[in-house]
């Protein structure tokens, strides 16, 4: 998913506590500084056991809806795999 305007730092704790509750997924976040044709945004996700990166990362979405933040959670960003 995408996130916008929002300081990796501030999603730091969160991303840390969904690894700890769900040991067998990773998650990422690439920051992106935009340019003309993109905002500044963060790609966050989780990948790892299939089983553990859906809930995962609904809490990840969850998580990122308590901050308020702008979020492109479409179908086509949510269902992209990484392996």
């Amino acid at each position: 998913m995408l996130v916008y305007s929002a300081a990796e730092s501030m999603l730091t704790p969160m991303m840390e506590s969904i690894e700890a509750e769900f040991r067998q997924v990773k998650v990422f976040s690439l920051p992106h500084v935009g340019d003309e044709k993109t905002r500044r945004h963060i790609e966050l996700g989780v990948k790892g056991e299939p089983g553990e990166v859906e809930r995962a990362y609904q809490r990840m979405l969850d998580g990122l809806r308590g901050f308020g933040l702008e979020l492109d959670a479409s179908d086509a960003a949510a269902s992209q795999a990484y392996p």
